[in-house]
């Protein structure tokens, strides 16, 4: 809604109810919310480089740019923290 209270108008000038709008998941995070991408490279590269890994973040990320160079800042810090937290339940498990 604008400010005055009414619906946003497309360049035609129709009304455009706010549904129509469309977000990319991987891009907008909520919480523990992670795109599919990441969670299936994340299971990939634990399984073949597991032992590489610790619970500490920032290790990680030094570990993670030997293997894959992520252009994006963003996708990056979220593959390593679900790598990190994925580790720390491994931890925990055994």
């Amino acid at each position: 809604m604008n400010v005055d209270g009414r619906r946003p108008r497309t360049p035609s000038g129709k009304r455009k109810d706010i549904k129509a709008y469309r977000f990319n998941i991987s891009v907008i995070v909520m919480g523990r919310i992670k795109s599919v991408a990441v969670k299936n490279l994340g299971d990939e590269l634990i399984a073949s480089h597991g032992k590489k890994f610790t619970t500490d973040f920032d290790k990680n990320k030094k570990v993670l740019d030997e293997f894959k160079k992520i252009k994006s800042k963003r996708t990056r810090n979220m593959l390593v923290g679900y790598i990190t937290t994925q580790m720390q339940k491994i931890k925990e498990e055994s």
